[in-house]
């Protein structure tokens, strides 16, 4: 009895869990398909709450096989933006920097976040991987519509990212040492805080 009212626990969370992200996933289908050309009003978004939703949803890929997450955020206060775009990006990043690193020999894989304040008008989140790197003509072409160096992309998850970074105000960019030596993208968006809070 004890067992089953704990599975049914269990159950009842992942439930709530899979509906929150189901939500989240249909306001970036409709923004997508321009049914919602307006974002939703920006709300106050804790930034570590942010990257939790993130590994939650990305759970399921790659990230899973033996990848180390590092969190690299000061005490930051609470922000006020537009939580899906923000989360839009994230989970694109993480996802990707999953994938950079799933096909690796090197047992040794990274997944950094940083995050920092910039002269008090930005906020710059990067995300940062130990992968099969950038090739330096790539860096100039990977926010293009329709580029894909992966099998079976279709080419249009850093274009959409980049383009909502810019329609939050922000942007977003890559650098790479070049193939072989990883990759770490960072985004940029203007920074409204309210609050102070503890992470």
């Amino acid at each position: 009895s004890e067992q089953l009212t704990t599975e049914q626990s269990e159950n009842l969370a992942k439930i709530d869990s899979l509906k929150k992200h189901v939500d989240h996933i249909t306001t970036i289908v409709k923004q997508q398909q321009g049914r919602c050309p307006s974002t939703d009003l920006p709300s106050l978004v804790d930034l570590h709450r942010i990257l939790e939703d993130t590994l939650e949803i990305t759970q399921m890929s790659c990230l899973n096989c033996k990848i180390t997450k590092k969190w690299d955020l000061p005490e930051l206060p609470l922000i006020r933006t537009d939580r899906h775009r923000l989360l839009q990006i994230l989970v694109n990043l993480t996802h990707n920097a999953g994938q950079a690193m799933s096909d690796l020999r090197n047992p040794v894989r990274t997944l950094t976040y940083h995050a920092e304040i910039v002269d008090e008008e930005f906020l710059r989140i990067s995300v940062e991987d130990t992968g099969v790197g950038i090739s330096h003509e790539n860096l100039t072409r990977i926010f293009q519509h329709g580029f894909t160096s992966k099998e079976g992309g279709h080419g249009y998850g850093l274009h959409g990212a980049a383009n909502s970074a810019v329609e939050m105000g922000g942007k977003l960019y890559a650098c790479s040492e070049g193939l072989g030596k990883g990759a770490k993208f960072t985004l940029e968006i203007p920074f409204q805080p309210e609050g102070k809070i503890n992470v």
